[in-house]
């Protein structure tokens, strides 16, 4: 779906935009946008557009459903028509990008070096997700629903000479794997769908790195060495 998208971005730019925009945010679109062979490119990538954009978790996923609520200022289908005047910045930026389709965990351990700086986003453990089962609620096409899968991930990031950034919910896995790194716990207010009222739930969601975060400033090189070569970079933690 992402390549198809962006190869339509890339060659009927005026086309995907026009199928995009008359596409009406309707629970009716988003059940019938599944991915089917014999599609052509552009129509695979309007339905890529409406699944992404119409659905409550923003993945292609069948497992969430049609996201609409009344708890906001602004209509959510008003919403997804401004990002359609974005496509060609977008195409701009992945232009630049290397995009992969593999296990992650390979993945750092094969690219990863002490030059790389690895933001890692993991489906979150079963304990930490509302109503506790990893499979059953899961949201995710390719899950992690099992402790040894964490523990793998675990393994090749503690081992890496990368700087890593890790984002999740608190859970006790995650203390036992990452209880020795740096840890910001972050306030955040729980997306809700169909919600009626504006009231909207508190959670917790925590950074982890193999590097200092101090008030959001991140140092990418290790204290041993930062006076050779010292890095920072800038994050607002209520955006990561």
């Amino acid at each position: 779906g992402i390549v198809a998208f962006f190869r339509c971005l890339r060659e009927r730019p005026d086309d995907l935009e026009r199928a995009c925009r008359l596409t009406p945010y309707a629970r009716d679109e988003w059940r019938a946008a599944v991915d089917e062979a014999g599609l052509d490119d552009l129509e695979r990538a309007r339905r890529f557009w409406v699944r992404v954009c119409q659905s409550f978790s923003h993945t292609q996923g069948n497992r969430t459903g049609w996201s609409v609520t009344t708890a906001r200022s602004q209509s959510v289908g008003d919403s997804v028509q401004s990002r359609i005047g974005r496509f060609h910045a977008c195409a701009r930026r992945l232009s630049a990008v290397a995009i992969e389709n593999c296990d992650a965990a390979d993945l750092v351990d094969r690219m990863a070096t002490a030059e790389t700086l690895i933001y890692a986003d993991p489906p979150y453990t079963g304990t930490s997700r509302r109503g506790g089962n990893g499979i059953r609620h899961s949201g995710y096409l390719c899950d992690m629903p099992t402790e040894a899968e964490h523990r793998r991930l675990a393994e090749v990031l503690r081992a890496t000479a990368a700087a890593v950034l890790l984002s999740g919910y608190p859970s006790p896995l995650y203390d036992d794997l990452y209880g020795d790194w740096h840890r910001l716990d972050i306030p955040v207010l729980v997306h809700g769908s169909n919600a009626v009222t504006t009231t909207r739930g508190k959670r917790t969601e925590v950074l982890w790195s193999n590097r200092d975060l101090d008030a959001g400033l991140l140092r990418l090189v290790p204290r041993d060495v930062r006076g050779q070569h010292d890095a920072a970079l800038m994050s607002e933690p209520s955006h990561a």
